[in-house]
Parts: C-alpha cells; structure tokens; sequence
C-alpha cells in the first residue's frame, strides 16, 4: 500500500511539472499503434482526446509535413532523434512544438 501511494503522488508531481513547464508526454507503440498522452500534451495540441497519427498530420504546418513523416519513419529504423516542427491550432495559429523520442 505504501509503494501504491508513493506511486501515485510521483504520478500526481509529474503531472504538475509538466503542466508548470508547458510540456507533455507520450508513448506510442509502432507495432499495436496505441498512443498515450499526458494531459498535458492534449494540452499543447489543443485537443480532449489522444488524436491518431493521421490527425495530427492533419494539422501540421504544410511546409513541414513531408518532413515530419521521413523523421517519424527514420525514428522507427534508428531510434532516437530530435525534431521540431510547426502545428496548426484554433484560427490558423502556429505553434512550434519540439519533440524529443526515444525508441525503448
């Protein structure tokens, strides 16, 4: 029980942090093409719900597209990497968000 409650107040700290320091997190399985996201994240992106790849494509910056698709299939191949990119939000605003991924 003592573990289970440390565990969960980590998680809680967490949470805080990422929300105090604007960043989120994910994980995504290539394989079972599952995705989770911290709130956080669904944050950055402006979104309720943990969107698919295809949504996220959707939304980002046209110039950056091509270029987002070969990092993400590279990631896949190598492994890790760091990439930014622009995304789309409400009214055509561009953000900048930069993704650092590590393959496990």
């Amino acid at each position: 029980k003592i573990l289970s409650e440390q565990l969960e107040k980590n998680s809680k700290q967490l949470l805080e942090a990422q929300t105090i320091a604007q960043v989120g997190s994910f994980e995504w399985n290539f394989i079972t093409i599952s995705r989770e996201n911290s709130p956080e994240l669904r944050n950055i992106f402006e979104t309720e719900n943990a969107q698919t790849y295809d949504e996220m494509m959707e939304k980002v910056h046209p110039d950056d597209k091509q270029r987002v698709k070969q990092t993400v299939k590279g990631c896949q191949e190598k492994g890790s990497k760091n990439w930014k990119f622009r995304y789309l939000v409400k009214h055509k605003e561009k953000k900048f968000i930069i993704i650092i991924i590590s393959i496990l």
